[in-house]
């Protein structure tokens, strides 16, 4: 596997886990601002709102996750700028992340179910400072 695989694939992984607790920190503050309720008593609510959160993470193009890591969804056949429609159908497979995972280490060309469905992949841009930070801890 090449550098850059092994950097996109490390970025997904921490893009999503970013994307996870920035959402579900998002939630807890606008729990504890407008209904005073301790955070822990309603962690149910605040996991589901903050899924339903990650499943619209993409509309505008790229959750906060993947911007801050330089990554971009494109169309797997054009290779332009993915649909929002594709960006919708990509995160519709979120539920089986503990699936996705295995498939997209191991897989040749490391896509997601999601991206298999709508037609999508995800790349990294090489220009990003946080992609040259990376390449060359790899090398």
């Amino acid at each position: 596997m090449q550098a850059s695989q092994k950097i996109t694939l490390l970025f997904r992984g921490a893009a999503f886990l970013m994307d996870i607790m920035i959402y579900s920190a998002i939630m807890q503050v606008i729990v504890w601002i407008f209904y005073k309720i301790p955070v822990f008593e309603i962690t149910p609510v605040i996991i589901g709102i903050a899924f339903i959160l990650m499943f619209f993470r993409d509309v505008f193009g790229k959750s906060i996750g993947k911007y801050l890591l330089g990554l971009n969804i494109i169309d797997s056949r054009s290779k332009d700028k993915s649909k929002v429609y594709q960006r919708l159908l990509k995160n519709i497979t979120l539920p089986l992340w503990f699936v996705e995972a295995p498939i997209v280490i191991f897989s040749k060309k490391h896509r997601r179910i999601g991206d298999l469905l709508a037609k999508t992949e995800t790349t990294v841009d090489e220009n990003n400072d946080a992609f040259k930070l990376a390449s060359s801890i790899f090398q």
